[in-house]
C-alpha cells in the first residue's frame, strides 16, 4: 500500500510540475464579446484573414493567462475532473476485480497445492501401510508353515508317546502279572 501511496505522490508532482512549467505560460482562456460587436479603441481583437484580406472579427472581452487562467477554465475543469473520476472509477473497479480474482486464484492454487501435498502424504503413507501389510502377510504365511510343521512334529511325537505309553502300560500289565506270579508262586512254596 505504500508504493501506490508513494506512486500517487509522484505522479502529482509530476503533474504540478508539468502544468506549471509547460501548460500554463501557454495556456489563455479567451472569452469573445457577440458577434457584430464594433471594434474598440482599445483592446485585443481576434482578426480572420483569407489571401491576404480580413474576412471577419471578434472583439476579446477578456484574456487570463497562466495561473489566473485555471478559475477561469472552472467548467472545463469540471468536465474534465467528472469525465475522469467516471472513467477512473470503471478503470479502478477493473483493476480492483482483476486483483480480487488474481488473489482469488493464488489462494485456490495455493490451496489445491496444500490439498495436492496431504494427498501424497496420505498417498505414501497408505504405501507404506500396503508393504507393512504384505510384510506381515509374508511373516504370517511363514509362521503358519512353520506352525505346521512343528504341529506335525508334535502329532508325530505324540502317536510316539501314545504307541510307547501303550508298551509301557503293556510292559507294566506284564510286570504286574509277573509279579502277580511271583507272589503266587512264593506262597506256593
Amino acid at each position: 500500500m505504500k508504493i501506490v501511496r508513494i506512486t500517487v505522490a509522484a505522479v502529482l508532482f509530476i503533474l504540478f510540475c508539468w502544468l506549471n512549467w509547460w501548460v500554463l505560460p501557454e495556456l489563455a482562456i479567451v472569452r469573445f464579446n457577440e458577434k457584430g460587436t464594433p471594434i474598440p479603441k482599445t483592446g485585443y481583437l481576434l482578426l480572420g484573414e483569407e489571401n491576404n484580406k480580413t474576412i471577419g472579427h471578434r472583439v476579446v472581452k477578456d484574456i487570463k493567462f497562466d495561473w489566473p487562467s485555471v478559475p477561469a477554465a472552472w467548467p472545463y475543469v469540471v468536465v474534465g475532473t467528472v469525465l475522469g473520476f467516471g472513467i477512473g472509477y470503471v478503470v479502478g473497479e477493473l483493476a480492483r476485480r482483476k486483483f480480487a480474482i488474481d488473489v482469488a486464484s493464488k489462494q485456490a492454487i495455493d490451496r489445491a497445492n496444500k490439498i495436492m501435498t496431504k494427498a501424497v502424504i496420505r498417498d505414501g503413507e497408505a504405501e507404506g501401510k500396503l508393504l507393512r501389510a504384505a510384510s506381515l502377510e509374508k511373516d504370517t504365511l511363514y509362521m503358519q508353515n512353520t506352525l505346521r510343521k512343528e504341529i506335525d512334529e508334535c502329532r508325530a511325537a505324540r502317536a510316539t508317546a501314545d504307541e510307547q505309553i501303550r508298551i509301557c502300560e503293556e510292559k507294566l500289565r506284564k510286570g504286574e502279572n509277573t509279579e502277580q506270579e511271583l507272589d503266587k508262586s512264593k506262597k506256593q512254596s
